[in-house]
Parts: structure tokens; sequence; C-alpha cells
């Protein structure tokens, strides 16, 4: 390589101490591009829930309306279950589903300060939770293989119709 590659090669792969931490500037650098293409992956697959459409396949409306029916009824009384007459004869809300899906769409929408509608945020959630599956394919990717592996790692599990997005069912 030519000398000034070389000196830039080395200056990348220099540790450096950081609020106690040891830091790599290449490493984090490569982290930093590989989540990021991982991102643009999965904002490219699920674009239209960034602008605000929401997703009605599947069981997406019973999962909507679930998030909607704890924000709308349940979170302002600071309840997470109870009963509602809003579906079917009347139901047990939050006991034969878990609530954790729900609680991060309200989370989503309650992080947006008010400024985007509940379909809206229950779109995005969609959008970070995909995104999210992803970053925790790379990061065990990259650890039991480094981060090349992890970049394979999280773009399969991104884009493996069967093991998320259709919950097994394609």
């Amino acid at each position: 390589p030519s000398p000034p590659s070389a000196a830039a090669r080395a200056w990348l792969q220099r540790e450096r101490t950081v609020r106690g931490r040891k830091l790599v500037l290449g490493t984090l650098l490569l982290d930093v591009s590989y989540c990021a293409v991982l991102v643009w992956i999965g904002t490219i697959m699920m674009r239209d829930l960034i602008v605000g459409v929401r997703p009605i396949s599947h069981d997406h409306t019973v999962h909507y309306f679930k998030a909607w029916q704890l924000h709308e009824y349940f979170l302002p009384k600071l309840k997470l279950h109870g009963f509602s007459h809003r579906w079917f004869a009347g139901y047990p809300v939050n006991y034969l589903y878990p609530i954790g899906t729900d609680l991060f769409v309200n989370l989503v929408h309650y992080a947006g300060l008010g400024l985007m509608p509940f379909d809206r945020a229950y779109g995005v959630a969609f959008w970070l939770f995909h995104v999210l599956t992803g970053y925790a394919g790379y990061r065990l990717g990259r650890a039991l293989g480094g981060p090349h592996v992890g970049l394979i790692s999280g773009f399969l599990l991104m884009t493996d119709q069967s093991a998320f997005r259709f919950g097994g069912w394609a």
C-alpha cells in the first residue's frame, strides 16, 4: 500500500480511550456503516410505514386495535388489562395475547410527542422493530464471527419472509 493509505489505516486501527472505554475508530466506522446498511434495507423493505401507511395484512388489524384500545381506554386509567365490549361480545383485554407489542407501539407514539397520529406510530413501531431485528442479528453474528458475519446475519433475519414478517406462515 502507498504511504498515505498505510498511514490512514494505522490511524484508523490505533486504539484510543474515550471516557474510560477503549475504542478503535476503524472498527467503530465499520459497525456504524454496517448498521446504516441494515437500517437502509429495513427502510426500503418497509418504506410505506415511514410515510404513515399502516400495515393491514395478516393479524395487523388485531394488533393495531389492541394497541389503540390500550392507548385510548386503558393507559389513561393507568390500567394494562381488563375487560372490553369493543370486540366480539366482550373479551378479557391483554390476557390472551402478550402486551409487549402494544406497549411498544404506545411508547413510539409517546416518543413522537403527539406529532404523529396513532396509526402512523403503529407503522413506525413496526418499521423500528424490523430494523431492531436486523440489528440484533448483526450483534449476534458479530459476536460469533465478526462484523461481516453480523451483516449477513442481520440481512438474512430481515429478508427471510417465513421467519419474521409473516410469523412463520410463509
